[in-house]
């Protein structure tokens, strides 16, 4: 049987407290991109207000370099993300938890096959909404140009088709869960990800939601009732007091990230204990 949710919510707080230090650090570690990319924002406009939008040296020179940057940014971002998954689940599993460089250096050759797993499970699950999207889009800066009949079809038809596109998204979301810890923790490429995560919740799917959903949503009920406190708070002690207020509720929140992968760790483990007799699919071409 599946792990209840009040066990893995427990799992999740215990693995949490036994191993809050070195999970701080992985924080830390992973501010770095953030801080870089935010540096990097605030010079690149203030060079753009000081030169111009259209100066040669922001378009030839400029525009490359920030590409690069960003795309560096965006590689080590995953890594580090990729990384703390990875201490998660030594954590987990109650193995002695290696060095964040010895973690580092086991995940570094996963770094491609993880970035692509999440845009292809992303584009299996979104890409009704992302179609949707477009046409809404198309339809607002066309409006003049079609027949009124054809306008009086589409706003019937985008708001059925955006109502689908939710549904879809949030089955396939489901469904799809586990596949980046698949390729994390089990190197495997995006196509037999998706086919394992698909396998491990079919004929479960609503039991599998309802332990992503009811975790998740305890961990942000309890942060809405801390953001409502420090908020209250700082409103009663003046402008030094709401700032000192907000930048504690900035760390609250920021230390509650790691939970949500800890709860698909956690839950990914235990479903593999009891897997289905469901042969595991191959995912149709995206």
């Amino acid at each position: 049987m599946l792990i209840s949710i009040s066990d893995l919510i427990k799992k999740t707080i215990a693995i949490y407290q036994k191993h809050f230090s070195l999970i701080v650090k992985y924080l830390l570690l992973a501010l770095i991109p953030g801080f870089s990319g935010a540096f990097l924002t605030h010079y690149i406009l203030r060079w753009v207000n000081e030169v111009g939008s259209y100066d040669s040296a922001i378009i030839y020179v400029g525009v490359p370099l920030i590409v690069i940057f960003y795309t560096i940014l965006i590689i080590f971002s995953l890594w580090f993300n990729f990384a703390l998954i990875k201490a998660i689940h030594q954590f987990y599993l109650g193995e002695t938890p290696k060095t964040i460089k010895e973690i580092l250096l086991d995940t570094k050759h996963i770094i491609y096959n993880g970035f692509i797993t999440s845009i292809m499970s992303g584009l299996y699950s979104g890409w009704p909404l992302i179609i949707v999207v477009c046409l809404t889009i198309a339809r607002l800066h066309y409006s003049d140009y079609l027949p009124e009949t054809a306008g009086l079809v589409l706003n019937i038809l985008l708001p059925v088709a955006g109502l689908y596109a939710i549904l879809h998204l949030a089955y396939w979301a489901i469904k799809l869960c586990f596949s980046m810890f698949i390729t994390i923790l089990e190197n495997k490429d995006w196509k037999q990800a998706l086919s394992e995560s698909k396998s491990l919740v079919n004929g479960r799917w609503s039991v599998i939601a309802a332990r992503i959903v009811v975790p998740v949503f305890v961990i942000y009920f309890i942060l809405m009732l801390i953001d409502i406190t420090l908020a209250t708070i700082g409103s009663t002690t003046g402008d030094v007091g709401n700032a000192i207020m907000t930048v504690v509720d900035l760390f609250v929140n920021y230390l509650a990230v790691p939970v949500s992968l800890i709860v698909g760790v956690v839950l990914f483990e235990e479903a593999k204990k009891t897997p289905n007799t469901i042969n595991i699919e191959t995912p149709p071409t995206v």
